[in-house]
């Protein structure tokens, strides 16, 4: 089992998972609800800061990717004044800002809830229930992830939610 990291130990000796999951949400709200690129880009900073603090293992390389990904698919309707091209493909001034505040917004989250969500989360209600079982199924899929095999990609993928 990895270790907690500084913070996490010291949330899950003194905080509810559902208060930590109640914080994270707030920080959320704030970080949805600015518009500044900038500051968005401070936020996430620290939301990953948090995240490493708690013990979580960063894939930054992932981060890189989904965000690439969603800039990139933005990029493919131009609008607005264009900055360059590429192999005739024209990059606009909006498609960018848009696709790289879309990709912000994607990976702020997915790095608010690595410091959120944790394992000993426990939501009332049904939905609670749900929420529960969606992450104890997530993180049992995860911790078998080395047994995907790229020869034989959706095989493997297949063995293992079936082993899950």
């Amino acid at each position: 089992m990895r270790d907690a990291g500084p913070l996490g130990r010291f949330l899950s000796a003194r905080v509810p998972a559902v208060m930590q999951f109640a914080a994270g949400a707030l920080l959320m709200t704030g970080f949805l609800a600015q518009r500044d690129l900038v500051l968005r880009v401070a936020e996430f900073a620290v939301f990953l800061l948090l995240a490493r603090l708690s013990g979580r293992r960063l894939r930054l390389v992932s981060y890189l990717l989904v965000a690439v990904g969603v800039v990139a698919f933005n990029l493919i309707i131009p609008v607005g004044r264009e900055l360059f091209s590429i192999l005739n493909f024209p990059v606009t001034e909006s498609a960018l800002k848009s696709g790289v505040a879309k990709a912000l917004t994607l990976v702020g989250m997915i790095a608010a809830s690595q410091f959120s969500i944790r394992p000993d989360l426990r939501i009332a209600g049904r939905l609670g229930g749900l929420l529960a079982r969606s992450l104890l199924y997530f993180q049992l899929i995860m911790a078998e992830r080395r047994r995907i095999d790229r020869r034989d990609i959706l095989g493997s993928i297949d063995t293992v939610m079936l082993d899950v």
